[in-house]
């Protein structure tokens, strides 16, 4: 929802709101008698809230099926142990083995959450963490779980980007061995 703001600019209450958030007989035209169309909160401070949450979404799987039982849901937000950073995550890779695992012809056991490889930013570095990683590197990684906006990863299988490499080239682990 907050994907393309820029620091400074502002983001509408009143479209982040949705039937699901409002209280039991308001409704949006309610809303707008109190809150008026063009109260705003700095886009800045949005993410700054968004950052201390210990949830996050995911697109997690209740029980083996077609694509209809993949489900944007909240789950708690990880936390990296000593030998992982936390990466939050631009793009995902979609793969065979996502919907093998959707299918049951991988069996997993449930709920799980979707996603074998990305992309993204290292927004916290585990306490053991190897690599040399700092908050703000750019990398590629591959590691369960990366249909989410947040990824525990192992150290191991994270790969920091030269600045000529974009967040999206790297969705895909293919490219982990084609630059040098």
């Amino acid at each position: 929802m907050l994907k393309g703001l820029r620091s400074g600019s502002t983001f509408p209450l009143l479209h982040q709101l949705s039937p699901a958030t409002l209280p039991s007989g308001f409704g949006r035209s309610s809303l707008k008698t109190f809150i008026p169309s063009s109260f705003s909160i700095p886009a800045t401070r949005i993410t700054f809230l968004r950052a201390m949450s210990t949830t996050m979404h995911a697109v997690q799987i209740p029980q083996h099926g077609d694509s209809s039982v993949l489900a944007w849901i909240p789950v708690p937000k990880p936390s990296p142990k000593p030998d992982q950073v936390l990466v939050k995550v631009a793009y995902a890779g979609v793969n065979f083995i996502d919907t093998y695992q959707r299918s049951g012809l991988y069996p997993q056991s449930m709920p799980f959450i979707v996603g074998r490889e990305g992309s993204g930013e290292i927004v916290e570095v585990g306490s053991k963490a190897q690599g040399g990683f700092k908050v703000g590197d750019r990398v590629a990684f591959m590691a369960p779980g990366s249909y989410a906006e947040y990824d525990a990863v192992p150290t191991l299988t994270v790969a920091k980007l030269p600045d000529t490499v974009s967040l999206e080239d790297v969705r895909h682990p293919f490219f982990f061995c084609s630059w040098e």
